[in-house]
């Protein structure tokens, strides 16, 4: 069984991740693979697995986060805000899991997907492939809410957390990211400490509120397997969130949820700010009030509210810029998928 977590670019993902690190019940992959968003983006690929070449599955992890779990068997892994080491022998688990794929008698895509993350979650800590697979196995997504039908309907018994957090909070928190020499796509973060550039340029503000309509789709389809985080909720009220979501999950709630953990144990931010308990990154004193108000305005003209004349009409501008640039991304999806 799997369990997923997702939200938007610094909702506040690893936060959860790490307080559900240390449960008995719980294996917690400590990386951010998104293998499961490869495979939903890459559906043209599936009906290729026929083949049986495993050049097709390294074709669809290659436009995942797979490969940098290469790094952990080189012992220099770090992440942007948490400190922590990995030790993994990526090529023993590579060798594991293509040879069990190989001797399926049909590729099932289900099937691949499981004994790809069953076999890491057996490697990252070190027990039997059946036992790892009778675990729940958690998993970190990175903002691909369009995958998240895929998932629920390919793994029927499993899960999905997504994490809503304030926009102008997020945009807050991304401001502050920082580029790191060791983490080579942290390159970018050069660009996006820009107000402008992130919304304007990047129109943010929209995807985020597609994602708030995708997520309210999925926890009515699916509402015993979709379950929606508020971050507010999860640092300030976190033992009460997280008897929620271990209401959700049908695990008994441990007080080891109330801490960060890696593997089991204390884990603290690189910038060693604390977490719980208080906002690192918010709005009012990060962003401007004029910033402030163009969020404001944007999110309502999304959402149809009247705004007036002026400011409604350069917020569907912006809006009308998001539309296009949706449309030419889902025809060269089409157009690849029925390659």
């Amino acid at each position: 069984m799997f369990l997923i977590i997702d939200g938007f670019w610094a909702s506040g993902k690893s936060i959860l991740k790490s307080l559900l690190d240390g449960h008995p019940k719980l294996k917690v992959s400590p990386g951010q693979e998104a293998v499961f968003s490869a495979f939903a983006r890459n559906r043209n690929l599936l009906k290729k697995l026929s083949y049986k070449d495993l050049n097709i599955i390294r074709k669809i992890l290659s436009d995942s986060y797979y490969y940098d779990l290469e790094r952990y068997h080189l012992n220099n892994h770090s992440t942007v805000d948490w400190k922590f080491n990995v030790k993994l022998n990526f090529y023993q688990f590579e060798s594991y899991w293509t040879k069990r794929v190989s001797k399926l008698k049909n590729w099932n895509t289900a099937k691949i997907i499981e004994i790809i993350h069953t076999s890491l979650i057996k490697h990252f800590y070190d027990i039997t492939y059946n036992k790892a697979n009778k675990s729940l196995k958690v998993f970190m997504e990175d903002n691909n809410f369009e995958s998240h039908l895929f998932y629920l309907e390919n793994f029927k018994n499993s899960k999905l957390i997504l994490i809503s957090r304030d926009f102008g909070d997020v945009i807050a928190s991304m401001l502050n990211r920082r580029k790191k020499n060791n983490i080579y796509h942290t390159d970018k973060f050069d660009k996006i400490s820009n107000f402008d550039y992130l919304v304007y340029k990047k129109l943010l503000c929209f995807k985020n509120e597609d994602n708030k309509v995708i997520s309210r789709k999925l926890r009515k389809k699916f509402p015993s397997r979709v379950y929606i985080c508020n971050f507010d909720d999860l640092i300030f009220n976190t033992e009460y969130e997280m008897k929620k979501i271990c209401k959700f999950l049908k695990i008994k709630f441990n007080k080891i949820l109330l801490k960060n953990t890696h593997f089991g144990k204390l884990t603290k931010r690189n910038d060693k700010k604390q977490i719980l308990g208080k906002k690192i990154f918010s709005k009012e004193k990060y962003l401007t009030a004029s910033q402030i108000k163009t969020l404001n305005i944007i999110e309502d003209s999304y959402n149809y509210k009247n705004l007036g004349i002026i400011p409604i009409f350069s917020s569907l501008v912006l809006k009308l810029k998001y539309m296009i640039y949706k449309a030419i991304i889902k025809t060269k999806k089409k157009l690849n998928y029925n390659e």
